[in-house]
């Protein structure tokens, strides 16, 4: 089965492997590109798991027409800014836990997400918080 979104990957640390070894196991995804601030773990993380790009600048990602959309693994303080930048550059998005640190950029987040509503967005709390909504539904 040819893949049928490019992927990249924002944050290769542990989190971020993980979400490498699920996306290589998904026959739809080709993860094209893994950023990481370090070169070294950069390096290793796109040896390991067969990625041809590789960058310590998620901007070179954002730039590929190629790449469908970014996973967002990186601590939780950088969240908000590249997820801004992710949606202005047209990509697909998922932001793993927490969305972000403050109440000021959640806010940045959501009115970036409004702003694309062309573009799927997802982040991963809802997994530790069962017991309070997350997802609302819009019927179009």
């Amino acid at each position: 089965m040819k893949p049928t979104y490019s992927l990249g990957l924002i944050g290769a640390g542990m989190y971020g492997k993980t979400f490498l070894r699920a996306l290589n196991s998904d026959p739809r995804s080709q993860v094209s590109w893994v950023c990481s601030a370090s070169t070294a773990t950069t390096e290793a993380a796109a040896r390991e798991f067969g990625v041809t790009g590789r960058t310590c600048d998620y901007r070179e990602i954002l730039r590929d027409p190629a790449v469908d959309g970014v996973v967002i693994a990186t601590p939780p303080y950088l969240h908000a800014d590249l997820f801004v930048d992710a949606v202005a550059a047209g990509k697909h998005v998922f932001v793993e836990k927490p969305l972000a640190t403050t109440p000021s950029d959640v806010a940045r987040i959501v009115g970036a997400a409004k702003a694309h509503p062309e573009l799927v967005i997802m982040e991963a709390s809802c997994r530790h918080a069962r017991l309070q909504r997350k997802f609302e539904v819009v019927v179009r």
